[in-house]
């Protein structure tokens, strides 16, 4: 499978390390879409990939499937173009957290017949949770999450603390970088009702 990346940074960096650089049976990364071809340069040598900065063109080229490995933004402005022609992976699952973002995909889903699939990330057993939620037993879900001080509000402490208690939309645009496993569970129990467009 020939796999096109949305974005350069350290979650593409490690796929190109994962599948290019140790010759993983099956898969090729091709192409990456990037806004500024000369400042990743080097991942053509290194990699053995085309940059591109024309999204049309980049959809062209010789792939089956994207990765949008970027951010929020890029799930926003980019996919719903993408979907329109290929299958898509979306690491910033947090975009979803903006219903309009998530209307839109779902219909462009419909419309085109392409999938989006989301990772489980930190989170496993999802699938026993969607059946549940398809048998109606499952009412409501809570998360803790547990996570180095810093990374949440930039200082330093000694003792947990609670620095957020209230629902998913509200945790990822607070924390917009650490809390995507909390849209990845609320959509678990969204997906049956609503056809979330999750392969």
């Amino acid at each position: 499978m020939n796999i096109g990346l949305i974005g350069a940074g350290a979650i593409a960096n490690f796929l190109l390390e994962e599948i290019n650089r140790k010759q993983c049976k099956h898969l090729r990364i091709n192409s990456i879409f990037v806004r500024n071809k000369e400042k990743y340069r080097l991942l053509e040598s290194n990699f053995d990939v085309t940059l591109y900065t024309d999204l049309e063109a980049f959809l062209d080229s010789e792939i089956d499937i994207v990765v949008e490995a970027a951010n929020i933004e890029a799930v926003k402005t980019l996919v719903p173009s993408v979907i329109k022609r290929k299958d898509a992976v979306l690491i910033s699952v947090g975009a979803l957290a903006d219903e309009e973002v998530l209307t839109q995909l779902n219909h462009l889903v419909e419309e085109y017949k392409n999938k989006i699939y989301l990772p489980s990330g930190a989170i496993g057993g999802l699938d026993l949770l969607q059946n549940a939620h398809a048998l109606g037993t499952v009412t409501s879900v809570s998360l803790t999450t547990r996570k180095p001080a810093r990374s949440l509000i930039g200082e330093e402490i000694d003792e947990a603390k609670i620095v957020f208690e209230g629902n998913a939309g509200d945790a990822i645009k607070q924390f917009p970088k650490n809390i995507n496993v909390s849209i990845i569970l609320s959509l678990a129990g969204y997906r049956e009702n609503k056809n979330m467009p999750c392969g």
